[in-house]
């Protein structure tokens, strides 16, 4: 094989793709899966670690990047794949790069290094690597800045904020793979000043009830099926978190209560702070209702979509909702106290018993009210427990009693197919098929005392 950088003539409707991570990796696997899934991309086949997913696709046109990064909440950076080789040099990357931006008198270029055999990758200087192409492309005549880093991947705000997104940048992204180099270009990048306007700049944030960050939100709505037309209910909406995300998917058929008045005075100041940051023109109404049990009730409609709000206790859903009426529940329930002590068994295993009853009546209510073959993607809390300096888990002990109200467990393995994708060796397979397992999702960090996990189930 040529050492010199090219694109591939051999099919040019077989494309392959790059998708940096996210810190849960595994979540942000799972969600472009199925992502590609719902918008029938069909993939031929992907191999990954915990930083990059490589991806091959039948397609004729490109991705629309920069639409599928903002549709997606767990991915970093999106590329695609120019050339296969087995062996890169300073030399031909700058060459490559000159006949690239042949119209170009100035370039901007930076590096990334992956390395999925987790082998080579401190033995790869990007720096002397990036000097020697800015060198090579000067003996070109092409001027060039170089934008280096400490670090092995470029941050999403480094490569925005350094023209690499431009047409004349380009950030190089070094995968070593198999003995061999994958390099792409990234085309897109995560938003990261929007979201974390949507998460701290909202004007009504609850620490009680909204403090589901919006990445996560998106994360799990992508693992639906993805109809847009669905009805979809959030029934602990907290300060609208997943609805705002909803909507920013293009959702048209939103629903979202919860038992706090407050929680749903926030959610619609949020919602219509939010259209109006998108210039989106919407209209808010109150509706009455003959249930006395609902106080409050928003209908919010904006481009022939509607989000309806109102308060009401997830436990009586039926009472408001027709049997077989909603498609889909994405939701994070009430996780238990922010404050509990981590070192006091008894503490956790009462907030247990108290959120297997909310959980429990829950699910009975999604019984009713969801469609066959309804979907709901759900966090459950998974608490810490610390004991002579031993950190183990508590989870709650529901799932057999959610089995027999006809929901079916969704296994995540099953959308893997963990055995033929893993870049390992076979004599490794044993010892990293537990850490590769994708049966449990959990998102967390690491000094938090509830961590996150997420189940999908189907209604049978």
């Amino acid at each position: 094989m040529s050492n010199k950088i090219y694109i591939s003539e051999d099919d040019r409707s077989i494309r392959e793709y790059f998708f940096v991570l996210g810190k849960n990796s595994k979540l942000s696997i799972l969600e472009i899966l199925n992502y590609l899934k719902n918008n029938n991309l069909g993939i031929l086949s992907f191999r990954y670690d915990d930083e990059i997913l490589i991806i091959k696709i039948k397609a004729e046109n490109e991705l629309n990047y920069k639409e599928i990064l903002n549709d997606l909440g767990g991915t970093i950076k999106i590329g695609n794949i120019v050339a296969d080789v087995a062996n890169l040099n300073s030399k031909n990357t700058a060459e490559f790069l000159n006949s690239y931006f042949s119209n170009y008198s100035k370039i901007f270029f930076g590096i990334s290094f992956f390395d999925l055999e987790k082998q080579n990758k401190n033995n790869f200087n990007i720096k002397k690597f990036g000097l020697e192409i800015k060198n090579g492309l000067k003996d070109f005549g092409k001027s060039s800045r170089f934008v280096d880093s400490n670090e092995y991947n470029l941050s999403s705000v480094t490569v925005a904020k350094n023209k690499l997104l431009h047409d004349n940048g380009f950030e190089i992204v070094i995968i070593k793979s198999n003995n061999n180099y994958l390099v792409g270009r990234t085309f897109a990048v995560q938003d990261f000043e929007d979201y974390g306007n949507r998460d701290f700049g909202r004007p009504n944030r609850d620490s009680h009830s909204g403090m589901l960050p919006p990445k996560l939100c998106k994360m799990m709505i992508n693992l639906t099926n993805g109809n847009k037309d669905n009805l979809i209910l959030d029934p602990f909406c907290g300060s609208g978190t997943m609805l705002q995300e909803l909507i920013l998917l293009n959702y048209k058929n939103i629903i979202g209560t919860d038992l706090s008045i407050k929680a749903i005075e926030d959610s619609t100041i949020n919602i219509n702070w939010l259209l109006n940051k998108k210039n989106i023109k919407s209209e808010i109404s109150k509706i009455d209702l003959e249930n006395n049990k609902i106080k409050i009730n928003n209908l919010i409609k904006f481009d022939n979509k509607i989000i309806n709000i109102f308060n009401f206790d997830v436990q009586f859903l039926q009472d408001v909702f027709e049997n077989n009426s909603i498609n889909t529940i994405v939701a994070e329930p009430y996780l238990g106290p922010n404050d509990i002590n981590i070192k006091n068994e008894y503490q956790i295993k009462t907030v247990i018993k108290e959120l297997e009853g909310l959980y429990k009546k829950a699910f009975f209510s999604f019984s009713k009210i969801l469609k066959s073959k309804g979907e709901v993607v759900i966090i459950f809390p998974v608490f810490k427990f610390e004991l002579n300096k031993k950190i183990s888990f508590f989870k709650l002990n529901i799932l057999e009693d959610i089995s027999k109200m006809e929901f079916k467990k969704i296994n995540f393995n099953d959308s893997i197919n963990v055995k033929e994708n893993l870049n390992i060796s076979i004599d490794n397979l044993n010892k990293d098929l537990q850490k590769n397992d994708f049966s449990n999702i959990l998102y967390f960090r690491t000094d938090q005392k509830i961590y996150r996990e997420i189940y999908k189930f189907i209604k049978i």
